[in-house]
């Protein structure tokens, strides 16, 4: 499957350890955006930024990236769910 321009620029991104600026609540700019967090299903761990995980707020991982950027979370996180799709969600998270 072929990637197109935006999809190539946001995976590019993510690989570099780039991050978009994130704010919290007070319009700061959050200076963990670009930490890393490990997600963990069902054995199968997914290590990604913070900002990664702040694109889709209301959300599961919208919410461990909100944590953090509180100055809360463990650097692990494990749900015990089936591990083959996972990586599919992540995709999305990363390219929109």
């Amino acid at each position: 499957m072929a990637l197109d321009s935006h999809q190539q620029m946001a995976l590019d991104t993510h690989h570099q350890g780039e991050a978009a600026l994130i704010t919290d609540a007070n319009g700061q700019i959050a200076d963990d955006s670009d930490e890393r967090v490990i997600i963990n299903v069902g054995g199968v761990r997914h290590e990604t930024l913070i900002s990664t995980l702040l694109t889709m707020p209301g959300t599961r991982l919208g919410n461990i990236g909100k944590k953090h950027v509180k100055g809360r979370g463990p650097r692990e996180y494990f749900f015990d769910r089936h591990p083959g799709v996972f990586g599919a969600v992540m995709d999305y998270l990363r390219s929109g």
